[in-house]
């Protein structure tokens, strides 16, 4: 098994070796708290969809801001497939969402 830190040599002070045992659960720790997180599919699937929501939240809103006229009013062709793509978004999600609960 390799590591990060090279194990105390022989004859290191009492120092040395609790430093090293230390260091070793810490990086354990990180270890069991990376794979506790790869199997929790329900914070995985959470987080997906806050990610996506994000999006298409910041593309409505980019949308919304190039969407508008000279005077300053929403057009309503870009508005309408903003929210249409908003909408696609939203279906392919919960389409996934099933899929991967199935």
């Amino acid at each position: 098994m390799t590591s990060e830190h090279p194990e105390p040599e022989q004859g290191a002070s009492m120092d040395d070796i609790e430093a090293d045992i230390e260091r070793t659960r810490e990086d354990l720790g990180e270890t069991v708290d990376a794979l506790t997180d790869r199997l929790n599919v329900k914070a995985q699937a959470k987080r997906k969809a806050e990610e996506a929501k994000a999006k298409a939240t910041s593309f409505a809103e980019h949308a919304k801001d190039a969407g508008t006229t000279d005077d300053g009013s929403p057009d309503p062709k870009v508005l309408a497939g903003a929210g249409a793509v908003v909408a696609l978004v939203a279906v392919v999600v919960v389409v996934l969402i099933r899929r991967r609960s199935r």
